[in-house]
């Protein structure tokens, strides 16, 4: 194999020998893997649930305020005398509405009377004397659809809409039937809301140019026919697909490539054509005709901010001075009514004919509240806060123990000099006093506080402190400014003399103020403030280990504070300088990422973060923001946990990852089995190596601290375990399954990841990286020798080599992959480096050069032929029909690397699984596994953000066959930008895409970026590249180490 990393000493051999099942069935005690779906013994149920005990657990609640609350607006502060303190916009409870009804022609007005249900929702609309409308309530997360009375106001049937999908708008046809669109679905119901016909818009779709995009509006015509407009979140990529009556696609536009902004709105005319309304100030609107999707005139509205619909051939829309309508005939605008009261908000226009009905917010900026719950969510107090807007977040508290609130407010404004005008900021200080009014205790000088404030705070003298930038600039970190209750400035204390660091959070610690920040190292630091004393302790420098995600958050219990890491939550002890786990995010059961956080002691923890329980791929679409209280598990409920099976699993980048979101499904599904995780991100540090979390894996692993399931991203060496035989035979369970077929996946791949007829590894997807050059130059025969690559390279001695894609470390390890994969034999102990062929290949990675300084002129020098060879990582169909078509001009060969078996790429992945020989729960394992080989994962292995391209054939076939779109980033493009230059791309052939299937499909060798023969090469050949000694030196002393390296482990 290609791949050593660790040192493996005898007696740590023998240790992780002992009692294992070997790969190649040697030995005399093997266990046969049972079958998927049976169960292991109750003794070996009872052993392992001993060993694997889950012995810590949170159960989550969520908290919902009594749905009073904005979760997506909401911000955590802290947690004090078991009260919860967070600030969200006051609930709109609190607004009153003004309704009005007017009449366009004479611009008379009056009053109506309406359920809110109606008029408060998504884009209301009226038809037939009905009022339809759909809300979509991000507090909650209950969406209805209702239909009422337009002239009583009354609400005469409802429905919940239960797909996860925002809600976009509702229209009927003639017969009455219902249609509400939402960005994934479409429902058609009844006039009584009964019994929907619900049409997933992404499997109608599929494999079409709208494929995998969001609708954003829709029409219906009289006869039902629907028109779709999907538009891309890239501006610029918009569509409309027309349904017919029965609902079967009709026609599909190609891209309006006029249309750049967001979608307003598509409008059905008096005369039968469409309207698709796009931007605001200038809004632009396209006439389309039905029958073919063609624009056959475009409108340019000036003014206009909203568009609401149509009235004959007027558009009604608004802007900052109110409602008016634009003759698209006589390009006319006429004012239908003026906003007088700037506290009113235009929440929505309903066209009725020649009759607006409209609805406004009065004091519809109400500010922020300061809300106080118990630790169940119950409200207890909503405190609306002075010196706030409704989008003013950044307010900063001081509450003691007591419950005495200050707090320091903001406000904005401009201001102008020299004719140039600008924005201001103004700070005051205020209180919230026994009847919880909110009192102004003094301003802060705006000359004192012009920049953005990082902190406010009472010290024990009753002195208010606020932390904010220098505006000298002598203090890039930041400097604590002093009051006293009058306003007057005490002091300023610079926290750092560090001209280079910049502040990131500050907490409150006993009689103290910890300011977290990094120092021009980039290193963590603390600056600790004594209040008492108001000066500051000697700098600390935390360990490098801690990364942090969000801020820091107040700590108790023993813990200075704590911090969230996006992995796991940990307490911080600054005298010993070390941190304890508190909870593992991956070990939730929830598909929640956390963002702010208070905890209330070491066993009570409340989050608000984003639920992606609705989403395979984590889309901000499928999201919905949420509030949980995770309380440690008692004895009983531990033993409710492990009355399953445990299976434990480690790897790397899994929390937040697909992997995390099937760990949770998981376990919310599986009645049998539980999977305990745990992600070595943690101990990853950035700054020092992006392998340190995989090195740490390994290091566990050598110790003999195997998990049932082990995930090895591409970083990561399998071959000390390899040659140990400590993973089962994954190709058993392929063939023992009814579902998997093995001859369904690459068996090149799978080929890469076997190591003595044992598949020790399952990847989901892989990445590949090849050479490629034209074939006029190259030939049109896949691969080459060494002869034949080092007399390519010298046939054209005046032409630079290659692209700047050679340049760096990573070709250097796929020339060196390929060749360790041919030359080092782990199973016989051999290797082969003092050669005249491995000397040649350290000679031709030390004249690598470039002779152009462009950020990709490969596309340039390539098609003129001014270099010979390009290294290429194809992520799509597309990259590689463009390359070929546009950046070459003719036909391309997939070279590969040197080599004498013909390898044609190296391969990489982001992940892949094993099974412990040890593990006494391989079913179990095998059950969780499985599920990244079936059909509805490899369909959608793109979509998940997973990258590199699917196993299975069939749904590589899928990626191959896209047709042109400029929507799908993995479909062939009908247009490429190339050095500012559009060009028509040519469609692809039929034996083009079968060629780029046989080059996937073709031999390859595995990337050795991080293993002990590599590390081994890197370091002698510096020396080499450093002229410290000869290629043939150095070649002689890699055959030794790595020699002496693979003879210890085995």
């Amino acid at each position: 194999m290609n791949k050593v990393k660790k040192l493996l000493c005898l007696c740590t051999a023998f240790l992780l020998m002992a009692g294992a099942t070997s790969c190649n069935n040697k030995k005399k005690n093997d266990v046969k893997p049972q079958s998927p779906g049976t169960s292991a013994s109750s003794d070996n149920k009872t052993e392992n649930a001993s060993k694997n005990a889950v012995t810590e657990y949170f159960d989550a609640t969520q908290l919902d305020f009594g749905n009073q609350i904005d979760i997506m607006s909401m911000g955590l502060i802290e947690s004090t005398n078991e009260k919860i303190y967070f600030m969200a916009p006051q609930s709109q409870e609190g607004c009153e509405y003004s309704l009005k009804s007017i009449n366009t022609d004479d611009m008379s007005s009056q009053d109506y009377q309406a359920d809110s249900k109606l008029y408060s929702g998504q884009a209301p609309y009226i038809s037939g004397g009905k009022i339809y409308s759909v809300t979509d309530d991000r507090k909650t997360g209950k969406n209805t659809i209702c239909v009422g009375n337009a002239d009583t106001g009354a609400v005469e049937h409802e429905a919940e809409w239960e797909q996860q999908s925002r809600l976009i708008g509702i229209r009927t046809d003639k017969d009455g039937n219902i249609y509400v669109m939402s960005c994934g679905f479409l429902a058609i119901y009844k006039k009584d809301l009964k019994d929907p016909e619900i049409i997933n818009l992404f499997e109608l779709t599929k494999d079409t140019d709208v494929s995998n995009t969001y609708a954003y509006a829709f029409e219906v015509s009289p006869d039902g026919e629907v028109y779709l407009v999907f538009h891309k979140k890239e501006m610029g990529d918009t569509r409309i697909c027309k349904l017919n009556a029965k609902h079967t696609i009709e026609y599909i536009t190609d891209v309006f490539s006029d249309i750049q902004d967001g979608i307003e709105g598509l409008y059905l005319s008096d005369n039968g054509n469409l309207l698709l309304c796009s931007g605001y100030y200038p809004a632009y609107i396209n006439e389309i005709s039905p029958a073919t999707g063609d624009t056959v005139y475009r409108y340019e509205v000036e003014n206009a901010q909203e568009i609401y619909g149509l009235y004959g051939r007027k558009l009604i829309c608004s802007n900052e001075n109110g409602i008016f309508s634009y003759n698209l005939d006589t390009d006319e605008s006429v004012q239908i009514s003026s906003i007088d009261d700037p506290s009113r908000e235009l929440i929505n226009v309903i066209i009725d004919g020649n009759t607006l009905k409209t609805a406004s917010k009065i004091n519809a900026d109400m500010g922020q509240c300061l809300y106080i719950s118990d630790t169940d969510g119950k409200i207890e107090k909503e405190i609306p806060i002075k010196g706030t807007t409704n989008y003013e977040a950044n307010v900063f508290f001081d509450i003691s123990s007591d419950g005495q609130i200050y707090y320091l407010g903001v406000s904005h404004g401009t201001g102008s000099e020299n004719g140039d005008f600008y924005e201001t900021t103004g700070y005051a200080v205020y209180t919230i006093n026994s009847d919880d009014q909110c009192e102004k205790l003094f301003d802060i000088p705006t000359a004192n506080c012009d920049q953005q404030c990082y902190s406010f705070f009472r010290n024990p003298a009753q002195n208010f402190c606020i932390c904010k930038p220098d505006k000298s600039g002598k203090c890039t970190v930041c400097t604590v400014y002093t009051y006293d209750s009058s306003g007057n400035l005490i002091s300023a204390l610079p926290i750092s003399d560090d001209s280079g660091g910049y502040l990131h959070s500050v907490v409150p610690c006993g009689n103290k103020m910890l300011f977290f920040y990094y120092n021009h190292n980039n290193d963590s630091c603390i600056a600790t403030l004594n209040t008492e004393t108001m000066q500051f302790e000697p700098e600390i420098k935390l360990d490098r280990r801690i990364q942090i995600e969000g801020t820091l958050i107040k700590g108790n219990n023993g813990f200075d504070f704590y911090y969230n890491n996006g992995t796991c939550m940990y307490g911080y002890t600054l005298a010993t300088n070390e941190s304890k786990e508190i909870i593992e995010w991956v070990n939730t059961d929830l598909s929640v990422h956390p963002e702010n956080c208070i905890v209330i002691d070491p066993e009570t923890i409340i989050c608000k973060g984003t639920d992606h329980s609705g989403s395979s791929n984590g889309d901000e679409e499928y999201c919905a923001f949420v509030t949980y209280k995770f309380d440690k598990a008692d004895e009983e409920r531990l033993k409710q946990i492990n009355s399953r099976k445990i299976i434990t699993l480690a790897g790397t980048d899994i929390t937040n990852s697909q992997t995390g979101y099937k760990i949770k499904e998981f376990n919310r599904t599986n009645e049998e089995y539980r999977i305990q995780a745990k992600d070595y991100s943690q101990y990853t540090i950035y700054s020092d190596s992006y392998f340190s979390g995989s090195e740490q894996l390994d290091k566990d692993l050598i110790a003999g601290n195997i998990p049932d399931i082990i995930i090895l991203d591409g970083y990561s060496d399998p071959n000390p375990y390899l040659v140990k035989e400590m993973f089962v035979d994954l190709g058993k369970f392929i063939d023992d399954d009814k579902d998997i077929n093995r001859d369904d996946y690459l068996s090149n791949i799978l080929d890469m990841y076997t190591y003595k007829n044992c598949l020790y590894q399952i990847v989901p997807a892989f990445i590949d990286y090849t050479i490629v050059s034209k074939t006029s130059l190259a030939g049109d025969k896949p691969a080459w020798t060494y002869d034949e690559f080092f007399d390519f390279i010298s046939s054209k001695p005046d032409t630079p080599k290659f692209d700047e894609f050679f340049d760096g470390s990573l070709h250097f390890d796929m020339l060196l992959s390929a060749y360790i994969k041919e030359h080092v034999d782990l199973k016989n102990n051999t290797c082969d480096f003092d050669n005249e062929k491995f000397i040649k290949l350290l000679e031709f990675i030390n004249t690598r050069k470039r002779n152009f300084s462009n950020e990709d002129p490969t596309p340039k020098y390539f098609r003129n032929s001014d270099i010979l060879m390009s290294l290429r990582h194809f992520d799509s169909v597309q990259e590689y029909h463009e390359f070929q078509d546009i950046n070459s001009g003719e036909s391309i060969t997939f070279k590969g690397f040197p080599s004498e078996s013909g390898i044609s790429k190296i391969v990489t992945s982001q992940m892949g699984f094993s099974i412990s020989e040890k593990s006494e729960n391989k079913d179990g394992a095998w059950q969780f596994i499985r599920q990244f080989l079936l059909e509805d994962y490899q369909d959608n292995i793109k979509n998940d953000n997973l990258g590199g391209w699917p196993i299975k054939k069939s749904s590589l076939q899928k990626y191959i066959d896209k047709k042109p779109s400029d929507d799908d980033p993995y479909a062939p493009s009908p247009t490429v930008w190339v050095n500012d230059e559009g060009s028509q791309l040519q469609p692809i052939t039929e034996e083009a895409k079968q060629k780029f299937m046989d080059y996937l499909q073709s031999p390859g060798a595995l990337l050795s970026t991080n293993s002990k023969i590599m590390k081994i090469i890197n370091e002698e050949s510096s020396l080499f590249f450093n002229g410290e000694s000869t290629s043939a030196e150095v070649a002689k002393a890699i055959q030794s180490k790595v020699k002496l390296y693979i003879c210890e482990l085995n």
